[in-house]
């Protein structure tokens, strides 16, 4: 045994001097047998040591060095550490130029992952990433470093790379069905859109409907909801309430946010119940507004890449809170990579905040996290916030040094996709619809439905016309330009003059009463040609004629009009005294607001409960008036 032990001592001496001979000669030391591990040929990386455009006689020596839980620990998630090394100089002191470390492994890093060298930082126990390149065989990951202290080689995966639509997860499920009170809008079809919805009923309130909302996609969202819900749920929030941005910066005393928003992780899950009659005041003050909105910008991807980057150890509700307050306290770093919607970029302007901030941020979050839950330990809490924030900010390091390009674009791939697939509209269905309107707009305005057919005394006090004086010159009529209703048309006779309404004789289609003037005169027309409407019966019709409480009477008109004033859309008709003294005024309509009765020609109800109408000269700002009678 000594005699072995002796020769292979010798042949070491031996082969230590003609490496040290060319060692001097290539002005670069690296000293393997003191690190077996560097040397290792099953997988692990050969680590080496020069020192390009230095003085020759320098040399280093590499150690290994043990990984430990903490090491491991502020690593982003999906981050591989392969090998851990001390450098030390053997030989001369590290240049000003420092020294190039060389990490080879016997596999290439995938196309998908980023290698980068980092330093671990003994005193605030944190991985710092150093710009590397990897060999155009992407075995070999080298860095210029000036200091020796424990380094490694951690390789990260890039989630969404590659991936056009990207990670993908199941569709929501919800019980209960949609109540029979509802008709929603929404994408249900896609499996592979950017979010994934149900509607369902709450089982223990049928006046509650549910809706679930499901990220399908490996970066975060921040929803937006029309209205506040009755309750939420969050699969991010364990046992703890869903808060919104605003709530988390209030529960920690800090002012600002960015709303009443929340945020959802990537491939999350939130639940939402929306009350019957807030959802139909909803729908009857704002047609257009959906009901839940998921938006996915650029500091959402940031977002959802600092969830991805602790998911393997402390995602879940303190992380959200952690993310929240990080953007809270440092998002407005964004505004120069937003941009061009750079991901590297976006790291680079957050990275100084996030290490100047990180304290803060950290007790921030303990703050509010033991406001939504009570239960929670102060120091665990600010401890785990703190190893939240060295895995993020090592992520944010490697995404800042990446080679690849990275924009939201690439990660998310939904950058041309129509917005309605991230949106949900809420519309009653058609009987909820009827009995809302009615219970909504219960008014004083006395509301009259017009029937000349069946009022004898209408047709005793009428005039019968032929509306066409031969075959050849038939007088004829249109669908109504002013009313909704199907046996409402727009007439011609023959003899001159324009009529509308006119309403047609349900046994007759080609007798009409025509109002003439106000509702108490008709005209009734025989022998014209009528056109039918093509659309069928109106379900809430509109009124032709008001009358309101400052003696004027309105009709409704059709065609171009005056420039309508601030605040509304266009003209609706002419108003002047019934005693016919004054000047002609003008009705205004808001075509965007509310349709009461089928009409945008009130402006709302006053406080003693009458339907309101804009009226006003032109050129002037309307005022509002109560109408007493309304004719349709």
């Amino acid at each position: 045994m000594s005699r072995v032990g002796g020769t292979a001592q010798h042949h070491q001496s031996i082969v230590g001097v003609a490496l040290l001979i060319l060692c001097l000669l290539l002005a670069s030391c690296s000293w393997p047998w003191d690190n077996p591990k560097a040397q290792n040929a099953n997988g692990s990386p050969r680590v080496s040591v020069t020192f390009p455009n230095s003085p020759p006689g320098l040399s280093a020596k590499v150690e290994a060095l043990e990984i430990t839980d903490t090491m491991r620990d502020a690593l982003p998630s999906g981050a591989t550490l392969h090998e851990a090394v001390t450098l030390t100089m053997v030989e001369g002191s590290l240049p000003a130029n420092g020294a190039l470390i060389a990490f080879e492994l016997d596999v290439p890093v995938a196309q998908d992952r980023e290698a980068n060298i980092g330093y671990w930082n003994t005193n605030t126990e944190e991985w710092e990433i150093s710009p590397s390149e990897i060999s155009s065989n992407r075995r070999v990951v080298s860095a210029t470093v000036n200091h020796f202290s424990p380094y490694s080689l951690i390789e990260k995966a890039f989630n969404g790379i590659g991936k056009v639509l990207g990670d993908k997860t199941d569709p929501p499920n919800c019980s209960g069905g949609i109540p029979p009170w509802a008709d929603p809008q929404f994408s249900e079809d896609n499996i592979n859109a950017p979010v994934l919805w149900c509607v369902g009923t709450d089982g223990n309130d049928p006046d509650i409907m549910e809706v679930r909302v499901v990220m399908n996609r490996p970066n975060a969202g921040s929803i937006a909801t029309a209205i506040k819900p009755a309750w939420a749920w969050s699969d991010m929030w364990e046992e703890a309430a869903p808060a919104t941005w605003t709530q988390v910066a209030v529960g920690a005393a800090l002012n600002g946010g960015w709303g009443d928003k929340y945020l959802i992780q990537p491939l999350g899950e939130y639940r939402f119940g929306f009350k019957r009659a807030e959802l139909l005041d909803l729908w009857g003050n704002n047609t257009n507004q959906p009901l839940v909105e998921v938006d996915s910008q650029l500091p959402f991807v940031i977002g959802g890449l600092m969830y991805q980057a602790v998911e393997g150890n402390a995602a879940g509700g303190l992380a959200g809170a952690f993310i929240m307050m990080s953007l809270i306290e440092c998002g407005g770093k964004l505004n120069s990579a937003a941009k061009d919607q750079s991901v590297g970029a976006a790291f680079k302007e957050l990275l100084p905040c996030l290490n100047d901030r990180k304290d803060a941020i950290a007790v921030a979050t303990a703050k509010a996290w033991l406001k939504m839950k009570p239960g929670a330990n102060w120091e665990q809490s600010i401890n785990a916030g703190k190893t939240i924030g060295k895995a993020i900010r090592a992520a944010g390091q490697t995404y800042a040094v990446a080679k690849l390009t990275l924009t939201a674009g690439t990660i998310i791939g939904d950058s041309l996709l129509d917005p309605i697939l991230r949106q949900f509209f809420f519309l009653p269905a058609n009987e909820e619809l009827k009995k809302y309107l009615k219970a909504k707009y219960a008014t004083k305005t006395e509301i009259i439905d017009l029937t000349p057919w069946s009022d004898s005394g209408t047709l005793q006090k009428s005039k019968t016309e032929n509306g066409g004086s031969t075959a050849a010159n038939k007088g004829m009529c249109l669908g109504s330009s002013v009313s909704s209703r199907a046996d409402a048309f727009r007439c011609f006779p023959a003899s001159g003059g324009v009529y509308d309404p006119c309403l047609a004789n349900p046994g007759d289609t080609t007798a009409l009463a025509c109002m003439d003037g106000e509702p108490s005169a008709w005209k009734i027309f025989t022998g014209m040609k009528v056109t039918q409407r093509p659309n069928g019966v109106s379900e809430v019709a509109g009124p032709f004629y008001l009358e309101l409480a400052n003696g004027m009477a309105c009709r409704l008109s059709s065609g171009a009009g005056p420039i309508p004033p601030s605040g509304y859309d266009g003209w609706a008709g002419t108003c002047k005294s019934k005693s016919g003294s004054g000047e002609v005024e003008v009705l205004w309509a808001k075509f965007a607001s509310t349709t009461l009765y089928g009409s945008s020609v009130y402006a709302g109800k006053s406080p003693q409960g009458y339907l309101q109408t804009a009226v006003g000269p032109e050129g002037s700002q309307p005022v509002l008036v109560d109408a007493l009678r309304i004719y349709r």
